[in-house]
């Protein structure tokens, strides 16, 4: 089985400029060969691929997060009066909240440098 199909690319545009942004910028930077598309699209796979486990291995350490917060709030609630229990919780949710943003940043820093990488190369 091919792994390129023929494709409707008037659909893709009308779905929002897929392919003509993309005929357009081939032409624009010479990329005529199809050795150099190929590259093109190997670099694209690269990084949908970085993404993906990105995402996958964040995802992982929220969950965590997620149910780590849980156990906590739950074994506080049951030790503690209840404002202590809730005085608890938002410190905890605070802490996801830093973690998330952490995530993000480390995120960003990753893919910057991926992209130094690749344009080094």
């Amino acid at each position: 089985m091919s792994e390129y199909k023929e494709r409707d690319h008037r659909h893709l545009d009308q779905e929002g400029n897929y392919y003509c942004k993309h005929v357009l910028a081939m032409t624009q930077e010479g990329l005529h060969d199809k050795s150099d598309i190929a590259a093109e699209l190997a670099h694209r796979d690269f990084e949908i691929d970085c993404l993906k486990d990105d995402k996958g291995r964040i995802e992982k350490q929220m969950c965590h997060l997620a149910a780590v917060h849980h156990l906590n709030a739950v074994k506080i609630f049951e030790a503690s009066p209840l404002e202590a229990a809730l005085s608890r919780i938002e410190e905890l949710e605070a802490e996801l909240s830093d973690w998330q943003r952490y995530c993000g940043i480390i995120l960003r820093e990753q893919r910057s440098t991926d992209m130094n990488k690749s344009e080094e190369n």
